[in-house]
């Protein structure tokens, strides 16, 4: 009975911990311009789109980003310039998490697609045609979006896609047909010395940032362990 609630009440702070990092986070974000998030942001992505870990990798899922948070508008044009299958999350259902991925053939296609109620466009569910990567697991990496991340490769979101994380980090661990790489593109302003983490999160394979040695908060680099696993 004291085990339980000692467990319940770490589970407790935990997401106390997770509430407060999400206000805060916030706060960073809000504090910038679009200017300091298009500069970082474009940044960063340069720096993916010459690694190894893109440049050898066939299809790609990214998101396309909102308001005051990392701009993927750089990384979905390259996607298209270095002919990546591209596909992007569209959520199926919100309890219960479910969702597809769906492809973008082109940036044209991209454009036509309807806003959702976060005011992103998202693929069409209707059209029997467009392919879904979930289904033949057609993934070499997975952009993944977040509220905040640490050197361990911790990351805090919302929670919709801890199941899609969690069912390949199990494909990987049984040596099971999943070998997407998970890589997340941060401002300066998410990374922080340790994210608080469920028994249920996933680490992700790579932090990709624009650092800068005078922020104490930011991580190291991890290419050459990735380069390495390549």
């Amino acid at each position: 009975m004291e085990g339980r609630s000692l467990e319940a009440l770490r589970l407790a702070k935990r997401a106390i911990a997770k509430r407060e990092l999400r206000s805060e986070i916030k706060q960073r974000l809000n504090s910038l311009s679009k200017l300091e998030i298009s500069g970082q942001s474009s940044a960063v992505v340069r720096s993916l789109v010459s690694a190894p870990v893109f440049t050898q990798a066939r299809s790609v899922s990214a998101y396309l980003s909102m308001e005051q948070e990392f701009c993927t508008d750089e990384l979905v044009a390259a996607l298209f310039e270095h002919s990546k299958r591209s596909y992007f999350p569209v959520v199926t259902d919100s309890k219960t998490c479910s969702m597809l991925m769906l492809e973008a053939t082109s940036m044209n296609d991209l454009r036509s697609w309807s806003r959702s109620n976060w005011g992103i466009p998202e693929p069409p569910t209707d059209d029997p045609e467009r392919w879904n990567a979930l289904d033949d697991d057609d993934l070499d990496l997975i952009i993944v979006p977040g509220v905040a991340f640490d050197s361990r490769g911790g990351r805090l979101g919302h929670g919709i896609l801890r199941p899609l994380l969690a069912a390949l980090q199990g494909e990987k661990a049984s040596s099971k047909s999943s070998n997407a790489k998970t890589v997340a593109l941060s401002l300066r302003e998410q990374m922080v010395v340790e994210v608080p983490m469920s028994s249920d999160d996933v680490f992700l394979d790579h932090i990709e940032y624009q650092r800068n040695p005078k922020q104490a908060f930011l991580i190291d680099s991890v290419h050459k362990e990735l380069e390495q696993e390549l």
